[in-house]
């Protein structure tokens, strides 16, 4: 069996399937180092983010390049003609040709010049979460980085986290037994503390990919059971040109750092901030401007609202569903957005103590693979049915992503592309199989 690897993207559009026998999950990540010892926020400001290029063999592979867009088109899976040491098990079957074709990540479209919509001025530039650039500056200065996408606990017992306030964009995922997890988007916008930050998992690298964005955590999921070798990401990473910051390999614990809290587990208390990681990136050569498609956005109603149809969202997590998890949206009119609770209690950002708001809410529903040790394994690549909230109101309809490297886009139950309010947006990724939801 000559290819080692290949159905790490076949993966990716799986769907549920039983759960072989259970064996603990490796998780690549040192949680008793206190990388650079205990830093208060102040420090944020002073410390200086150091790089990893002195990785040993059995750590995370050197930083990836910058992909190019050639890159992106010609980029083929790579073979192994050698077994796994550890695996007693034959290696799976090699995908067919076309299925090679499907799956191999394409290049996205060119990054271009926002062409104004209406009620735009001139000037308007489109962000990720549609908020203007009117100045010309800021635009120049924004395009020269890329988005950032920060791997944010949400364990009960790490609550509250911090940075979250200030994301652009943020995907709920459960990431194993019922306990979800965060990605938060910074492209626009800065946090002085992302905390706390945990381990990448393999379905974050199709909305890294989708964004052209850089890929932050602490640790990844690396397990060594060859009936779970489409989940390791360290060689997802060798066949997907992710670039990511992982402080959780080697001696070198790069922009990360902990902050010791009483009461709080070694692996809820990993933190970093957004200047650290552009420093970081900066020192990478992994510059702007990204490569993504952008959504369609529109202003706030001017006249007075339609009597809400959705003033509240409740929603739970497939069959693992924990109370602790479930997730409620309250519709505030006065602000035309939706105040997040989670558990019974409101959801805060620790830096701010406010709670935490979106403009859009959109309900993603995906087939998931249900895997060893709670895991589970959401297909985000395919298409599905959606709900999007927005001004109070629901619309059914549906989502569409076509490869790992295409961006996710959403349409109402004609067929036409949902256009977002100017704000953030958190995408709930819930599974088609136990989850429920009801307004």
């Amino acid at each position: 069996m000559k290819v080692r690897f290949l159905i790490l993207l076949l993966a990716l559009l799986a769907t549920a399937c039983g759960s072989p026998p259970t064996e603990p999950l490796t998780e690549v990540v040192d949680k008793k180092r206190a990388p650079n010892s205990t830093a208060t926020p102040e420090a944020l400001q002073t410390l200086t983010p150091t790089t990893n290029n002195g990785r040993d063999d059995n750590s995370n592979t050197q930083p990836h390049p910058t992909p190019t867009p050639e890159a992106l088109q010609t980029l083929t899976p790579t073979t192994n003609n050698d077994r796994d040491d550890n695996s007693n098990t034959q290696l799976r079957p090699t995908p067919t040709p076309e299925a090679l074709q499907t799956l191999t990540p394409t290049s996205g479209p060119t990054f271009t010049e926002y062409t104004a919509q209406e009620g735009d001025t001139p000037l308007t530039k489109l962000t990720l979460d549609g908020r203007p650039v009117t100045e010309e500056k800021e635009w120049d200065e924004l395009r020269q980085r890329l988005p950032l996408i920060v791997s944010i606990d949400n364990n009960e017992k790490s609550r509250p986290s911090s940075g979250l306030a200030q994301a652009e964009l943020v995907y709920e995922i459960v990431s194993e037994g019922g306990i979800t997890r965060f990605l938060a988007v910074y492209w626009r916008n800065d946090a002085e503390k992302l905390m706390p930050v945990r381990s990448a998992r393999v379905f974050h690298l199709p909305i890294a990919l989708e964004l052209d964005g850089i890929l932050a955590h602490y640790g990844l999921a690396a397990p060594k059971r060859q009936s779970l070798a489409h989940v390791n990401v360290l060689e997802a990473l060798k066949i997907l040109p992710v670039r990511n910051i992982d402080g959780g390999q080697g001696e070198d614990s790069g922009p990360f750092f902990r902050d010791l809290r009483p009461n709080y587990a070694a692996e809820h208390t990993a933190y970093t901030s957004a200047d650290m990681l552009r420093s970081t990136a900066d020192e990478q050569g992994w510059q702007g401007p990204p490569q993504f498609d952008p959504w369609l956005f529109k202003d706030d109603p001017v006249t007075d609202f339609q009597i809400p149809s959705a003033p509240d969202i409740h929603l739970s997590f497939g069959r693992s569903n924990l109370p602790a998890y479930n997730v409620q949206w309250t519709y505030d009119k006065t602000t035309n957005s939706y105040l997040r609770s989670q558990g019974g209690k409101p959801a805060r950002d620790e830096a701010s103590g406010e709670q935490l708001t979106a403009k859009n809410i959109v309900v993603q529903f995906v087939n998931v693979e249900y895997l060893e040790q709670k895991m589970q394994l959401p297909s985000l690549v395919g298409e599905g049915k959606a709900t999007i909230f927005q001004d109070g109101q629901a619309t059914e309809g549906t989502w569409e992503k076509r490869t790992g490297r295409s961006r996710t886009r959403y349409f109402d139950k004609n067929g036409d592309e949902i256009k977002f309010n100017r704000g953030t947006t958190w995408l709930e990724i819930a599974s088609t199989e136990g989850s429920t939801i009801y307004y």
